[in-house]
């Protein structure tokens, strides 16, 4: 008997919890509204109690980050998942779920690389921008221009420039022609035509005519690609974080109980120290300190840069080219601490190779190392490149120098300009309270010799609105010249923000000293002008600027003691887009169209500069957009015609570079217009009496018995009520309508 009651025994034991397992879907249904950490989660969910146990839904629990123990149920006992502290309050309908902080996932703040709006890509257009000038002097006259034209669209910009003077040998010079194609999604760039060559610090850049293609970082402003530092703390209760840096708070946003992190800090570039301050709503601090070094030539982990040319080398902007060559740079993020570098290039003889590294040191600096090799009939040498960045507090210094060995040569050989031999720079700075200090040294030796920069200059703000700065600069020239030179300059910003006044002076063989009132032009259309005088000559110069929407003019007068020069000038660009023509003043990297509807003369800002008034024909020319940037364009609602309404009153434009695009404010007629409605006796009709249009919609009356409403329609009826009774109303002219038969 005894042989069989164990394995009895065993197996009651082992389904006994399969009896005992209530199921969740048998119980009580339960409709809560969901409560997490103290905050409303906006969610409505249905529960269960079963055994007086309540069972939440596991993929609410998941959503909501809650830990929740292993399984495939349908279902999650509350009191299974550990550190979960559940509550009902069942007069306000709420379940609250409160997680312990050790398990509670963290809250990231992210201040920067929050990702923009796609750019709004190029109409089909054209453009020609010009320059236009004519001088006279001693009875010669001397003019010339520069022209741009570009055509562009969703294929690209299509563009070329050149210059014409008619001194010398008068002659149109091409600067350069090219297809450009931007890839903002992908940040790269392709460019077909004349370009020159990117690359780091230890190579020098050289003009061709080929074909470009590479990353090109700029085409996403929103995107930091050098590392930040970063930092995680935790809220014991819900509070306020403020992001001081260097003395002066930067950012402050609300952060639950619980850890946080922050991936990137936003700092400024150079050294410092960033406070992370953590206060609570009874005013209770904590200060994290966060010591960092940022430097701008440093990649994040992971983050790649690289670009391939290859073409025909020019010789500067002539149509003279000659090799063929091929160049690939390439950058890499490897850590956040150390970015490596690397070029290759070939060209007839030349071939050149070279690697490099930036690496920080700690909060206090950066260094970059590279050595670069040239190989060839007459270029077998070697250059080695070292250069330091420091800043700390208020002390900044900056170091590059550069040696070659051998018959060392890059692809800038071509044009005649040999590497130097050894070439030193220093920049050192320091800001005391007497003042900014800059000390900076340029030593370079190449095959004319050497050569010996060395400036020192101080400024200080002297008054509440003026700066003054002084300074001496000495140089030594590859013949053994030398030259010093003193300098001082007094700029007095004036009341209005716009206008300036200034002395500048320098000492040694080129003495002068000059006085200088000057007004700078407005964004929109305005005046800028300025008067000088060297105070030891009977020297003075005089001009003036006058912006419109359509073009800039200047003027300029020199007057020397043996002559008198004038020069005159226009700059601005003829638009084809949409369909239609367009003067403007220079359109710089980007513009738009922006239309108003048929509504004339509507004020279009920038950034809340005013610009200018649309034309006949409802539309305006904006000029010099941020490409790939945010540009906030906005019109004057109050200054539409009564019977129209714009759908927004601002625009956010993201424009490609090098075209324009056409964007509307959606303004459209609605039929609206002011009418006056008068008794009987052509009295206003009373201040809030009510005008009826056939017994449904109903319009208060304004101050002297205006409304502003569609006029009447044939058949419709119109009913004016109020203390003094109800009338119908009949019309009298197109802008009044009149009382008969008050009941």
């Amino acid at each position: 008997m005894r042989a069989w009651i164990l394995p009895a025994l065993v197996e009651l034991a082992l389904a006994a919890p399969a009896f005992a397992a209530p199921d969740p879907e048998a119980g009580d249904r339960l409709v809560y509204d969901v409560v997490l950490q103290g905050r409303p989660t906006g969610k409505v969910e249905e529960f269960r109690r079963t055994d007086g146990a309540l069972y939440a839904p596991r993929a609410l629990l998941v959503e909501l980050a809650v830990p929740v123990p292993p399984g495939e149920d349908a279902w999650v006992r509350l009191t299974d998942v550990a550190g979960l502290a559940a509550t009902v309050d069942e007069a306000r309908g709420e379940l609250s779920l409160r997680l312990a902080a050790s398990l509670r996932p963290a809250t990231t703040l992210r201040f920067l690389d929050e990702p923009g709006d796609a750019p709004q890509p190029l109409a089909h257009g054209a453009a020609l921008d010009y320059t236009l000038s004519a001088q006279t002097s001693g009875g010669d006259a001397d003019v010339g221009a520069r022209i741009a034209p570009r055509w562009f669209g969703p294929f690209g910009v299509v563009a070329s420039d050149a210059v014409y003077r008619n001194t010398g040998d008068p002659r149109w010079q091409r600067i350069e022609t090219y297809w450009q194609k931007d890839f903002p999604q992908h940040m790269r760039q392709l460019r077909v035509g004349d370009a020159i060559t990117p690359g780091p610090a230890w190579s020098r850049a050289v003009r061709y005519a080929g074909v470009h293609f590479g990353r090109d970082y700029g085409l996403r402003p929103d995107l930091v690609t050098y590392p930040l530092p970063a930092f995680a703390g935790q809220a014991a209760v819900p509070s306020a974080v403020d992001i001081v840096v260097n003395g002066l708070r930067t950012r402050r946003t609300e952060v639950p109980d619980g850890p946080f992190s922050i991936p990137r800090l936003p700092v400024v570039t150079g050294g410092g120290e960033a406070l992370v301050v953590v206060a609570d709503a009874l005013g209770r601090e904590t200060v994290y300190r966060v010591p960092f070094y940022v430097s701008t030539k440093l990649l994040r982990t992971g983050l790649s840069d690289y670009s391939f040319d290859a073409g025909a080398l020019r010789r500067g902007y002539a149509d003279d080219y000659g090799d063929a060559f091929a160049s690939y740079a390439v950058r890499y993020g490897a850590t956040d601490a150390l970015t490596l570098e690397g070029q290759a290039q070939a060209s007839g003889d030349v071939r050149r190779a070279g690697v490099g590294a930036i690496a920080r040191v700690g909060e206090f600096g950066a260094v970059q190392a590279a050595v670069a090799r040239s190989g060839g009939d007459r270029c077998d040498g070697t250059q080695w490149y070292f250069a330091s960045e420091f800043q700390r507090g208020r002390f900044s210094a900056n170091t590059a120098q550069s040696w070659t060995r051998g018959d060392y040569c890059d692809l800038a050989t071509f044009d005649g300009d040999a590497p130097p031999r050894r070439q030193t720079q220093v920049t050192l700075g320091v800001a005391t309270a007497l003042g900014q200090f800059n000390l900076s040294r340029l030593d370079r030796t190449d095959a004319d010799g050497r050569l010996r920069f060395d400036s020192l200059f101080w400024s200080q703000r002297v008054a509440v609105r003026a700066y003054l700065s002084l300074g001496v600069q000495r140089t030594r020239d590859a013949d053994g010249r030398r030259d010093t030179a003193a300098q001082f300059s007094l700029l007095v910003p004036l009341a209005d923000g716009m206008t300036s006044f200034s002395v500048n002076g320098i000492g040694g063989e080129r003495d002068r000293a000059i006085a200088r009132l000057a007004r700078q032009p407005p964004a929109g259309p305005g005046w800028g002008w300025y008067v000088e005088s060297a105070l030891e000559r009977s020297d003075a110069r005089a001009g003036g600027e006058w912006r419109t929407p359509w073009t800039a003019l200047s003027l300029d007068v020199d007057r020397t003691r043996d002559d008198t020069a004038v020069r005159a000038g226009a700059d601005g660009a003829f638009v084809w887009i949409g369909g239609h023509g367009y003067a403007s003043r220079r359109l710089g990297d980007a513009f738009a169209i922006v239309d108003t509807g048929d509504a004339p003369d509507v004020p279009i800002h920038r950034e809340n500069q005013w610009l200018g008034r649309t034309d006949a024909h409802g539309r305006f020319l904006v000029p010099e957009l941020r490409a790939f940037e945010a540009n906030h364009i906005g019109l004057e609602p109050t200054e539409l015609p009564p019977d129209a309404d714009a759908q927004t009153d601002r625009l956010v434009l993201r424009p490609y570079r090098g075209g324009g695009i056409v964007a509307s404010f959606g303004v459209r007629r609605t039929g609206l217009r002011d009418l006056r409605l008068t008794l009987a006796d052509g009295a206003p009709a009373p201040t809030g009496s009510v005008l009826v249009v056939d017994g449904a919609d109903r319009q208060s009356v304004g101050y002297d018995g205006l409304v502003h409403v569609e006029p009447p329609t044939s058949g419709a009826t119109w009913e004016l009520r109020g203390a003094f009774g109800r009338c119908r109303l009949a019309p009298v002219d197109a802008a009044t309508l009149r009382c008969e038969g008050v009941r």
